[in-house]
């Protein structure tokens, strides 16, 4: 610009500035034009910034514009928090519906571009089956969904349920980077009218199509059909579903039974279970079940229900480590899986009584020795814990508890040792993109491509493609293009670093900490629900009880129980005569 106007302005010795009243704002870039203040030239107002050449009618957009709008689809902040930023460091704002207009056009590319990356993934997943000789349409897939709201937090405030917005992912099971190989948006939200019913007139926006995709009658908490149309859309690409893996309480498997039943696919699909929401589930059946209290520990039933707690939590992890453990060395042979799990059961009852003898022989988890063992390493459970296990009863209730999980129906069902950890590993990406308190009506499919784009492709690369591919590159070999580059070496390195040896150790050894903490300083309850509504009476004995703290088996509660054993020996004054006895002191 400023060649120009020196080769224009060259007969006049006056100085040369930009014309503030002529200038025009482009969002976040600004157009300008340059006169003389001692003579009556004016140049040509002139871009300071790069047009996209789209060939298409109508005014470029500006590169920095169009790359501004791709970042805001990977944060959870939108036009408003822009201005927000932009106004308060004295930076002129971009205006509010120029910022809306260049997002929806940006949103339809990014939603262009990561179907395209979904295909060519669909692709490679073909290309591994070949080479490992097994059939290249049949593929194991983990799959979940995320709502904008939880589905039953509006009991009674609303007709429907609260969710409006909902984003169903499908990941690939078949190689250690899990992608995303399928997407279903659904969106009961209209820009324009807030929300359609099925009886109602056809949406009239003049600028652009309607936002919702169902009208707001629909369950938008039927994970059956937008898991249907997710396998709907791979078999269009040739793939069908062979094992699927969900979480206990979704419909899904009835989707992809129904394409087989109706001769639309052909491979008969089998349902896995999540190891991961299994062994919570598996944690509160033991916390609820009341006959587990018997067999715990201790004088006192506070006590006994801390004890419960955390037994419920050891007693599901050593069945999930265990079942690890044994899956991986039979290879996932399903055969001796149930043969070593069997022998397994055996030694556990023994374990946490305080016997180890077949632990050495048959677990996996204890190391069997008198220093070295479960019980010694838990960081859930006292290195004194014991259960009485002589009873016929409290053994019957163990086998419960553990057959919970080893039952042979369980075993079939988590045969494979998969889980959904991907998939809800990418919906806390999707909620970043796409947060509570922000509906997105217009943006809300692209904003969750290009959660699930960043997730495929992490969070430096990703930028990079997007910004490629729709027209304003990153400068190679540039400081941006470094920062990008150490921002995507960094999210390598973190995944790492959570998964390696020495960062669980890390978390066990907080988990420890904490729980000898808590031994020693007890929570004290102060909250109670409605308080203020009750009766003067009824609210101090809540306060009142409220501040005792729950009695454990301390110093105090065992000199009382050794009082009432006096007392009922008929002993009168000074010790019990029977500690002095020879045989009590062997």
């Amino acid at each position: 610009m400023f060649n120009h106007v020196a080769r224009e302005h060259t007969a006049c010795t006056g100085k040369l500035n930009f014309d503030y009243s002529a200038e025009q704002q482009r969002g976040i870039c600004w157009r300008e034009t340059v006169i003389c203040d001692k003579c009556r030239y004016r140049s040509k107002t002139f871009n300071l910034y790069t047009e996209i050449k789209t060939g298409k009618r109508g005014r470029p957009s500006a590169t920095a514009n169009v790359g501004l709008n791709i970042a805001l689809t990977q944060t959870p902040i939108g036009p408003t928090s822009v201005r927000k930023i932009c106004l308060s460091s004295n930076i002129p704002a971009p205006s509010r519906a120029g910022m809306n207009k260049c997002a929806r056009k940006v949103c339809k590319d990014i939603e262009r571009i990561n179907r395209e990356d979904m295909l060519s993934r669909r692709a490679e997943l073909k290309k591994i089956n070949r080479l490992r000789g097994r059939p290249e349409n049949e593929i194991a897939v983990q799959s979940d969904g995320i709502y904008n709201n939880s589905l039953y937090s509006g009991v009674g405030k609303t007709p429907f349920q609260p969710a409006t917005q909902c984003s169903y992912v499908v990941a690939e099971n078949i190689t250690p980077k899990k992608q995303i190989i399928a997407l279903e948006n659904v969106n009961k939200l209209c820009s324009k009218h807030g929300f359609h019913s099925s009886e109602d007139y056809q949406c009239n926006i003049l600028s652009g199509g309607c936002s919702s995709t169902v009208p707001i009658e629909t369950n938008i908490g039927n994970e059956k059909e937008w898991a249907k149309n997710c396998f709907l859309d791979l078999k269009s690409d040739s793939l069908e579903v062979k094992y699927l893996t969900t979480d206990p309480d979704s419909s899904a498997y009835r989707a992809a039974l129904e394409l087989k039943t109706a001769q639309i696919t052909k491979t008969t699909p089998e349902h896995q279970i999540d190891t991961r929401h299994l062994g919570e589930n598996h944690r509160k059946y033991i916390k609820r079940k009341a006959a587990v209290l018997e067999i715990m520990p201790g004088l006192t039933k506070g006590y006994k229900q801390t004890m419960r707690n955390r037994f419920s939590t050891d007693l599901s992890m050593r069945c999930k480590t265990e079942f690890e453990n044994v899956h991986q060395t039979v290879q996932g042979n399903f055969v001796r899986l149930k043969t070593r799990i069997a022998k397994v059961k055996e030694a556990m009852i023994k374990c946490y009584a305080g016997d180890h003898t077949l632990c050495s022989s048959h677990s996996t988890a204890c190391k069997g020795l008198d220093d070295n063992n479960w019980l010694s390493n838990s960081t859930f459970l006292p290195r004194t814990f014991r259960i009485n296990v002589c009873n016929i009863t409290h053994k019957k209730t163990f086998d419960e508890c553990v057959n919970y999980r080893f039952g042979h129906k369980m075993l079939q069902n988590t045969k494979l040792n998969t889980n959904t950890q991907k998939v809800e590993s990418v919906n806390q990406i999707i909620r970043r993109s796409l947060p509570k308190n922000i509906t997105f009506p217009r943006c809300f499919p692209g904003r969750a491509h290009s959660a699930i784009f960043a997730a495929n492709n992490g969070p430096g690369e990703s930028l990079v493609r997007l910004c490629e591919e729709t027209g304003c590159p990153i400068t190679s070999n540039s400081r941006v293009a470094a920062a990008l580059l150490t921002e995507q070496k960094n999210s390598e390195k973190g995944k790492d670093r959570a998964k390696s040896r020495t960062r669980k150790l890390k978390r066990n050894l907080k988990r420890a900490k904490l729980y000898e903490i808590y031994e020693k300083h007890h929570e004290e309850v102060n909250y109670q629900k409605g308080l203020l509504l009750r009766q003067a009476g009824q609210r101090r004995k809540l306060q009142n009880r409220a501040r005792t703290f729950i009695r454990y088996e301390h110093a105090y509660s065992v000199r009382q129980h050794r009082k009432k054993l006096l007392r009922q020996n008929n002993i009168q004054g000074g010790s019990c005569a029977i500690v002095h006895t020879p045989a009590f002191r062997q």
